[in-house]
């Protein structure tokens, strides 16, 4: 008998990639991301604002997609090391992931683009993080309920 070791990570890259595990639409895959610099642009320029400290949330429909494209960003003014804005941004994008369901449904289809932006001043443990996304989320929903 001869065993192999694989890593475990390449083994569900492979699994996922083939379609057989169903990650339950919690992913975060590179399309979900936004890039380029005229959406980014447009962005900022028309977009809708909504604040849930310590997090800014800035909005805006996209007619090109059909899917929530959204940008992390914490600043290096208020954190000068990037090992601490790069802890952010994994525990901003960690909470993203495990509460889009609900922003995906609220958006029916439709495009939109978003930032999510860290205006805090001190690095906040990912339980908090996660409790004020989430609250930030409902309140993106809300407004683009009311918005219909």
């Amino acid at each position: 008998l001869t065993f192999f070791t694989v890593s475990a990570c390449f083994i569900l890259r492979v699994v996922a990639v083939d379609g057989v595990v169903d990650i339950g639409g919690c992913a975060l895959p590179r399309v979900e991301r936004l890039r380029g610099k005229r959406r980014i642009d447009r962005l900022f320029a028309e977009g809708k604002g909504v604040l849930v400290y310590p997090f800014r949330c800035v909005f805006v429909a996209n007619g090109e997609t059909d899917s929530v494209s959204v940008l992390f960003s914490v600043p290096k003014k208020r954190f000068k090391r990037a090992v601490k804005r790069n802890l952010l941004r994994r525990r901003m994008k960690e909470a993203y992931r495990l509460n889009k369901r609900k922003l995906v449904s609220a958006v029916n289809g439709r495009g939109l683009d978003m930032a999510l932006m860290y205006i805090g001043n001190d690095v906040a443990e990912f339980g908090f993080v996660q409790n004020r996304l989430s609250s930030l989320l409902d309140k993106v929903c809300s407004k683009l309920d009311a918005r219909e």
